[in-house]
């Protein structure tokens, strides 16, 4: 997960010492002029190591967000992301650069990665350079979204991703960690939702938190595709449901639901997705019920956290009001879901 760079970043470790580290490690050491937060969003911290034109990801400081048996750690992140750039017809990744498991370095394992130029496109708000171009170009961008996307779930399973996970397995990889703790709707839904799981699809990598901010882009070209901790091999539809959840209810012109001034709607996504890749979308409101579970779960960890003071970031604190929303909705659509058979 990630957010905006406008958003002040939440960490203990401190940057001058980050950078002494890497200078002494690192053979072109020598050239880092500073070492400046990013982003850290609610698992990694990112970190642009300026002089190198490289962006550094290390573990969360503290307890993080996702609960460790449901994310992978930055050293298998590494590995995916080193995967796909070598995989032809993969979605565009930045460059690897190399992982590090030794804890002296910077005590803890981190990657490092080649800086993407990119403009900003918030989880919120389509960007500026969006919502002010014309029909074509704006068409143009949602047939990238939707290429990139075909692109990922026409792969072969990765290697890094591990053994397939089911549709009910990436359920219950969602639903375990808050099984003890969830509010009244979020427990139904789950229920719900595990016994009224579709049929499978055919294996493919799904990002496993696809939404278009983790999506980085210059003059309106994909650059690249980002944050893999929450990726699987699975059923693309999980990929897809999650998707079109970002282009409902949100602000700015470029994420209605509809067709709208050239940017493709819901349906126009789906339609091109499924003449790219030859798969279905039965079933997708099982999926976008499932999603919403999913991050109302997080959501509910992070609380659970923050009641329990194993949270350093104060924001974990806030999210109770959200999960149950997320909760109810999950619940009302998993129950749609059932009743329609």
């Amino acid at each position: 997960m990630r957010k905006s760079e406008k958003d002040s970043p939440v960490s203990t470790r401190d940057p001058d010492a980050i950078a002494a580290a890497l200078r002494a490690y690192l053979p072109d050491g020598g050239r880092i002029t500073g070492v400046r937060p990013v982003s850290e969003g609610f698992s990694n911290e990112t970190y642009r190591v300026d002089g190198l034109g490289l962006i550094l990801r290390l573990p969360p400081t503290g307890d993080p967000l996702l609960a460790p048996n449901r994310v992978h750690d930055v050293v298998t992140q590494y590995e995916i992301m080193a995967e796909y750039a070598a995989t032809p017809g993969a979605p565009p990744v930045p460059r690897p650069v190399l992982v590090e498991t030794d804890r002296s370095v910077l005590g803890e394992p981190f990657f490092l990665m080649g800086e993407v130029a990119c403009d900003a496109w918030d989880d919120f708000f389509a960007p500026e350079w969006l919502n002010t171009a014309d029909d074509a170009f704006r068409s143009g961008v949602s047939d990238q979204i939707v290429g990139m996307y075909a692109a990922l779930h026409n792969l072969a399973p990765l290697a890094a991703l591990g053994a397939p996970m089911s549709v009910r397995d990436e359920l219950g990889r969602w639903r375990e960690p808050t099984r003890a703790f969830a509010g009244a709707a979020l427990a139904e839904a789950f229920a719900i939702l595990h016994e009224t799981a579709p049929a499978e699809q055919k294996t493919a990598p799904c990002h496993g938190d696809a939404k278009i901010a983790n999506i980085l882009w210059k003059d309106g070209r994909i650059m690249a595709m980002v944050d893999y901790e929450m990726s699987f091999n699975g059923d693309p539809r999980w990929d897809m449901a999650a998707l079109l959840q970002g282009l409902k209810g949100r602000d700015g012109l470029a994420l209605k639901a509809e067709d709208e001034n050239g940017f493709w709607g819901r349906e126009h996504m789906l339609a091109e997705w499924r003449a790219r890749t030859g798969r279905g979308t039965d079933r997708l409101a099982w999926f976008e019920a499932a999603g919403r579970a999913r991050y109302a779960s997080i959501l509910t960890y992070g609380q659970w956290l923050a009641d329990q003071g194993k949270a350093a970031d104060p924001r974990f604190a806030t999210f109770a009001p959200v999960a149950e929303r997320l909760g109810q909705t999950a619940l009302a659509l998993a129950r749609r879901d059932a009743e329609a058979g």
